[in-house]
C-alpha cells in the first residue's frame, strides 16, 4: 500500500497554483560570477505541447522583484543530496549542495546550469549506473520519506537564498569531495586540487572532505 503521507514535493506543488513565469532564475541556472536575482537568464515558457512547469516564486528583499525558479532545480539538487549526503547533518548537505553551485559558477567543462552539472556523467556518483544509490533515486520517498523531505527541503532553502541575492557557501568555493571511510580519489592528489577539509557541523566534524579545484 502507498504511504498516505504526501512527500514534501506534493505539498509543495498542491500550493503553487500561481501563474507561471515565463522568465526562470538567474543564479541557479546560470550563477555567471555574483548572483543577479533581478535579472532573468533564461527564459522558459509553458505551451500546449509541453509538460506543465512548476515555479516557485521568491521575492527579492531589496528590489522587491519576483525570480521564479522552476522547481525541477529543487527536485534535482534534492535527488543528488538524497544520494550523496542523507545520512549527513544539515549543515553538510548544504556544503555538497553548494560544490554543485560552485562549479556551475566555474563555467567550464562541469557545465552550464544546475542540472547539468549534477547529472553530469561520473561526476556525482549517486547517478552512476552501476552505483546503489541511482536504483534508490527513481523514487526515493519509497525508501526513506524522512530523508527525501529533508533533502527537499535543504535544496529549497539554498536556491531560495540565492534566489534572493545570498550565496552563503559555506565550503569556500569547494567543488569536490569525498568520505575517506569508502573512497580514496586520485583526484585528490592533483596539484589543481587546494583540499579545504572536513566541516564543522552540528554532529560534529563532517563526513567528507571537501577540496576546491584551481
Amino acid at each position: 500500500m502507498r504511504n498516505s503521507r504526501k512527500t514534501f514535493r506534493e505539498r509543495l506543488e498542491s500550493r503553487l497554483k500561481t501563474p507561471l513565469l515565463a522568465a526562470a532564475v538567474t543564479a541557479v541556472l546560470w550563477c555567471g560570477g555574483n548572483p543577479n536575482p533581478g535579472r532573468a537568464e533564461e527564459a522558459r515558457i509553458e505551451s500546449s505541447e509541453t509538460p506543465r512547469i512548476v515555479y516557485v516564486n521568491f521575492q527579492n528583499p531589496k528590489t522587491k522583484e519576483i525570480v521564479g525558479v522552476d522547481s525541477e532545480y529543487i527536485f534535482t539538487l534534492a535527488k543528488m543530496l538524497f544520494g550523496e549526503a542523507r545520512n549527513c547533518a544539515d549543515e553538510e548537505k548544504v556544503a555538497i549542495a553548494y560544490t554543485a553551485l560552485n562549479r556551475v559558477r566555474k563555467h567550464t567543462w562541469y557545465g552550464k546550469t544546475l542540472i547539468d552539472v549534477i547529472t553530469k556523467p561520473y561526476q556525482y556518483s549517486c547517478f552512476n549506473e552501476n552505483d546503489p544509490n541511482r536504483k534508490l533515486l527513481e523514487e526515493p520517498e519509497k525508501h526513506d520519506l524522512d530523508s527525501w523531505n529533508k533533502s527537499i527541503e535543504v535544496a529549497y532553502e539554498v536556491i531560495e537564498g540565492i534566489a534572493k541575492g545570498n550565496y552563503n557557501d559555506p565550503t569556500n568555493g569547494a567543488t569536490h569531495y569525498y568520505n575517506p571511510k569508502h573512497a580514496n580519489p586520485k583526484w585528490a592528489k592533483s596539484d589543481k586540487m587546494t583540499k579545504i577539509g572536513k566541516l564543522e557541523t552540528s554532529d560534529g566534524e563532517s563526513k567528507h572532505v571537501f577540496y576546491k579545484e584551481l
